[in-house]
């Protein structure tokens, strides 16, 4: 406890505090002619002080509060004691680089938003300001200057992009007060919580479908599927996705998040592979050069006008957040389907942040719903189609399909040609073994053929040292065969039906006997 004295008589008696220090030794502290009230507040902070430093433990903030209001004099006084800190003189641009060099901890793309709001701090504040001569005033007045700011293409800055750069500089001022830099933090005032995200877009099926026969780029495909029909961040996730973490078989794939990763258990998520999906990554893996390892290699430069462009030669309208998007609609699609606690899990985030910034409703629902839903073509699979194939009466069933299946340039040759007659050559589709985790995964192929009905009878299926061969087919038999686990659903019942009905008549139902006899 600290005692307050007054010395000498008058109305203005000189006064002096006495204490004694967590240490032992007694201390004097002269207040000069101070009023007694003002002695009385000043005897109570001491003693709060001294208690903090006995405990070893930080002053309240309203103590904080009132050691920033004292003059120099009285702030030195304290400190020759040993009660406070020495006052710092840091500056605006050397507490904001010395924090985001401590943060070591965060994603890197917390980091870019991190230095984005630092340049937007040091765009408005001069880097000499000292932190403790800022206040709310100044907060609020760059906040204003935010809403006013103006790209390089004259666009304003987003809602959301200005409450991001406020929640960091909030965050910033935060650190700087618990480092007892300054009082309080004058950002506290700004609103920074989180707004809905603008989900006025749903990509279609069809739209995806146009978005990827416009697209001649496999890059960019692979991009879009793995963003549309998988839900993946691009280009966080898609570019740290490795040919390793395809479990070709079961159809699912591991992928990494390092936006979660700092999170425990957070590290990577499974994924389905949509069946739309996998013929693009089949495609993709027999591009791929020999020992590459991730499946997206294309730069992260320009993705997003990359993707307006290709929005454009599809004949759709430009939407904002392309990739975002695709993603969102990903989502909503699942959730049509499957448990939203599943489709959350699949997604990398919480069931509300589903809620908040994802789920749409799509105009199929409203069609459903009133009954107005053409069921053929609701479960219709997309078809992917590459312009430049030459679509013959004779390959226009398969050509919704070829473009992504790993067939060999001869049989390709010979689809484009019309189909050709039977021959005695053999087409061989061959694939890397699978010896450890981290080499490449085997594409689906072989057991899928394996178990189709069309890969028995007169088209002898072998399977040896992980090489199929087809013998003796005739050419469209074989890319039949070949594109069988990538055909829409539609289409293979169409086809069964009528396999079906030419065994009941004993013979082809358009009276040409070689094909259906070879898959009899």
């Amino acid at each position: 406890m600290a005692s307050l004295q007054t010395i000498g008589g008058g109305k203005r008696p000189l006064r002096r505090l006495q204490f004694q220090l967590p240490t032992g030794e007694r201390k004097t502290l002269r207040l000069g002619r101070m009023p007694l009230a003002q002695a009385r507040t000043f005897k109570i902070r001491v003693e709060q002080l001294l208690t903090a430093l006995r405990y070893n433990q930080p002053p309240d903030p309203e103590v904080v509060e009132w050691l920033a209001g004292l003059s120099d004099s009285a702030h030195r006084q304290l400190l020759s004691i040993g009660l406070v800190r020495g006052r710092d003189s840091t500056r605006l641009g050397d507490w904001l680089d010395h924090y985001l060099e401590k943060r070591s901890d965060v994603a890197p793309g917390t980091r870019r938003a991190m230095r984005q709001a630092k340049w937007r701090l040091l765009d408005y504040f001069d880097r000499s300001t000292p932190l403790r001569e800022l206040t709310v005033h100044d907060a609020r007045n760059w906040r204003r200057w935010l809403g006013e700011y103006r790209k390089q293409d004259g666009e304003p800055l987003a809602e959301a992009t200005i409450r991001t750069a406020c929640r960091f500089g909030k965050m910033f001022f935060k650190a700087a007060v618990e480092a007892q830099l300054i009082a309080a933090n004058p950002f506290r005032v700004l609103s920074t919580g989180v707004i809905a995200a603008d989900r006025g877009r749903y990509v279609t099926p069809p739209e995806l479908e146009k978005l990827l026969g416009a697209c001649n780029h496999l890059q960019y495909r692979l991009l879009i599927g793995l963003a549309r029909l998988a839900g993946l961040r691009c280009p966080s996730e898609t570019h740290a996705l490795r040919w390793a973490d395809i479990d070709w078989d079961n159809s699912r794939m591991i992928v990494p998040s390092p936006k979660t990763a700092r999170h425990p258990g957070k590290e990577c998520r499974t994924v389905p592979v949509d069946p739309r999906l996998m013929p693009i990554l089949v495609e993709g893996f027999a591009a791929a050069e020999e020992g590459s390892t991730n499946v997206v290699t294309i730069s992260t430069n320009n993705l997003h006008r990359g993707l307006v462009a290709l929005i454009e030669r599809a004949g759709l309208e430009p939407w904002s957040g392309p990739w975002q998007m695709l993603r969102r609609s990903r989502e909503t699609e699942w959730a049509e389907t499957y448990p939203q606690d599943a489709v959350s899990a699949w997604m990398g985030h919480s069931i509300q942040v589903s809620a908040a910034h994802y789920l749409q409703v799509p105009p199929e629902l409203f069609e459903k719903a009133s009954g107005r839903a053409d069921k053929s073509d609701a479960s219709r699979p997309l078809q992917v189609q590459n312009p430049t194939l030459p679509a013959h009466a004779d390959t226009r069933l398969l050509s919704a399909s070829l473009d992504a299946s790993p067939l060999d340039d001869g049989i390709r040759r010979e689809l484009a040609e019309g189909g050709g007659k039977a021959t005695q050559s053999e087409s061989r589709i061959q694939y890397p073994s699978v010896k450890s985790p981290s080499d490449h995964q085997k594409p689906p192929g072989q057991s899928e053929l394996q178990r189709h009905p069309l890969s028995g009878g007169g088209a002898r299926a072998e399977k040896s040292d992980d090489v199929l061969t087809i013998h003796n087919a005739d050419p469209r038999l074989r890319s039949l065969i070949l594109a069988w686990p990538i055909l829409p659903e539609a289409v293979r019942i169409q086809m069964d039906r009528l396999i079906r009905e030419a065994r009941e008549q004993g013979g082809s139902p358009d009276g040409d006997t070689g094909g259906t006899q070879a898959a009899r």
